[in-house]
């Protein structure tokens, strides 16, 4: 089964913005293969196209110019196509047209990565210019695609976005809420989460012994995220201004909103107790997760957020945003706290509940470890290879499908179609 990928989730060259994506697709492409060995995965970059005029409008279009002109790059020991396509940030009545017409500018280099390399199906990585590329590539050729709704929710759907969806053989979405979404749409929908890595299973948090008494010593909270406006680091800060307890608030990540959180720090009593420790290396993450007592991030715009899972991992309850994210996946008073994004009073509240109560950041520590079982990689890859076969042959109907699975909480069925 070789696999075609259309997507922009990749770290790429020259563009800034994309300097440190994360490569969690090269990593499920990397598993599936070592696991499957007749499954190989094509890799193609689907980027704005630009030309020398757009270029000089602005530094973005200057950046998307250079990268186009690359034609191709090598990431992980992989080569990466890559597939200008007319696109606009708004969204207007020619959108589908501009994606149309993209197709019909690269229909010669998509056959030929098609014939090279015998792909057997799509797969798009949102809702827009992957799903309307694997849609028009379907039209024209027949061959099969499978569309992860990233973006979903982030886009209004119209007529011409829910015709990439129902086209497609399955979908896939990355969290509860998308689902949901996507739900009208297509019967064979199926919530599948990104992987996490094995180091971070197999962490052994050190909770104490439970017949001594707490130790006097502070909360240990962390954040771990690209500091952007909507990771809500902020209300975290004005929640923890709120709390009179003992505690060491550790934010790991940079980002363009760094500087203003900076200065709301300056102005808030609790500055000596959080400190801002700049990037880390992934390969340093689990052991400094298992470190900590708390992970808090109650970010509203999360489609899943790996990061939660792989805290859990390491034996921390965690403090999300409800309707977002892990939403679905985290119970909320099991494995952590799903909180109002915007409620400063229930963020505090929520930490509030780990200050000085060891038993419970053991007990709720204990269940997202638990949970966090379900998303190594080798669960996660048996679930995505089930939806391929079953897109390349669907008479087979949910056959293919794992028959253990049942829906519940602690232990959800990421397999079951809504």
């Amino acid at each position: 089964m070789n696999v075609l990928v259309l997507t922009d989730v990749l770290p790429a060259p020259v563009l800034s913005g994309k300097a440190r994506e994360n490569d969690v697709l090269m990593t499920t492409a990397g598993y599936h293969e070592s696991l499957e060995p007749k499954v190989n995965y094509v890799f193609v970059f689907v980027v704005s196209y630009s030309n020398l005029m757009l270029s000089w409008v602005s530094r973005k279009w200057k950046e998307l110019y250079r990268f186009q002109a690359l034609g191709k790059y090598e990431i992980g020991g992989r080569e990466v196509v890559i597939l200008p396509v007319p696109n606009f940030q708004e969204d207007g009545p020619f959108k589908g047209l501009l994606i149309k017409i993209g197709y019909y500018m690269n229909r010669r280099k998509l056959g030929e990565l098609i014939k090279k390399h015998q792909i057997d199906l799509v797969h798009a990585h949102d809702i827009k210019l992957n799903a309307g590329i694997a849609y028009h590539l379907y039209k024209d050729t027949g061959m099969p695609y499978v569309v992860t709704t990233r973006k979903l929710g982030k886009l209004k759907l119209n007529k011409t976005l829910i015709q990439y969806l129902r086209r497609a053989q399955a979908v896939i979405n990355l969290g509860f809420s998308q689902q949901a979404l996507a739900a009208p749409y297509h019967q064979q929908n199926y919530i599948i989460p990104h992987g996490i890595d094995g180091r971070f299973l197999a962490q052994e948090k050190d909770y104490g012994r439970e017949e001594q008494p707490a130790p006097a010593a502070p909360l240990k909270i962390v954040s771990l995220c690209r500091l952007l406006k909507w990771k809500n680091i902020d209300q975290v800060l004005f929640a923890l201004e709120q709390l009179d307890g003992d505690f060491i608030y550790d934010i790991y990540g940079d980002g363009p909103d760094l500087t203003r959180l900076k200065n709301i720090l300056s102005t808030l009593r609790i500055r000596e107790k959080v400190n801002f420790k700049g990037h880390l290396p992934y390969e340093q993450v689990p052991q400094t997760l298992v470190s900590y007592d708390l992970f808090v991030l109650p970010s509203y715009r999360e489609m899943f957020g790996r990061v939660y899972i792989e805290a859990m991992a390491c034996g921390l309850p965690v403090i999300g945003a409800k309707n977002c994210g892990v939403d679905g996946y985290v119970e909320n008073g099991v494995e952590g706290f799903l909180v109002n994004h915007l409620d400063i009073d229930e963020i505090a509240a929520a930490i509030k509940k780990f200050m000085n109560n060891a038993a419970l950041r053991k007990t709720m520590g204990e269940n997202a470890k638990a949970l966090s079982a379900e998303f190594s990689w080798e669960q996660i890859i048996k679930k995505i290879d089930a939806v391929y076969r079953q897109s390349l042959d669907p008479a087979s109907s949910n056959s293919c499908m794992p028959s253990s699975q049942v829906q519940s909480s602690s232990a959800p069925s990421f397999l079951d179609p809504n």
